[in-house]
């Protein structure tokens, strides 16, 4: 399994950004930042792989918006909501841009912007682009 540090570089625009280890949890903490229409959408999951999925990809596109916001955790995280339409994440809160990824089969990536932006995932030890989008 690999390590990770993650960063942004952006002119004109406000970016957030998380990466989680994909680990087996217990998933007691949800409550405290999926609103009650995302813990009825968790609950219907039946595989726990599925729930893995759901859990990392909402937490670390509500963590990524936090930063972007300079918020941090310091913020009521079930009032911010994101939904899956056409395989690319949506926000309920207006304008910000959102893309989700998973990096290696072991890690959930999600990158927030205030803005449009043409994305590259950048190899820095090999200095190769492994993955270009726009979010």
């Amino acid at each position: 399994m690999g390590h990770y540090i993650v960063g942004t570089v952006s002119l004109g625009c406000f970016i957030g950004i998380d990466i989680e280890c994909i680990k087996p949890i217990e998933f007691d903490c949800i409550e405290y930042f999926m609103s009650e229409t995302k813990i009825a959408q968790f609950n219907r999951l039946n595989l726990k792989e599925d729930k893995l999925d759901y859990f990392y990809s909402i937490w670390t596109l509500k963590e990524a918006y936090s930063k972007m916001i300079g918020m941090g955790l310091n913020m009521n995280l079930t009032e911010v909501s994101f939904s899956l339409e056409n395989q690319q994440f949506r926000s309920a809160l207006g304008d910000v841009f959102c893309h989700s990824m998973i990096v290696d089969e072991h890690y959930r990536l999600s990158l927030i912007s205030s803005k449009k932006v043409n994305i590259n995932v950048v190899d820095i030890e090999s200095n190769l682009v492994i993955e270009e989008f726009n979010i």
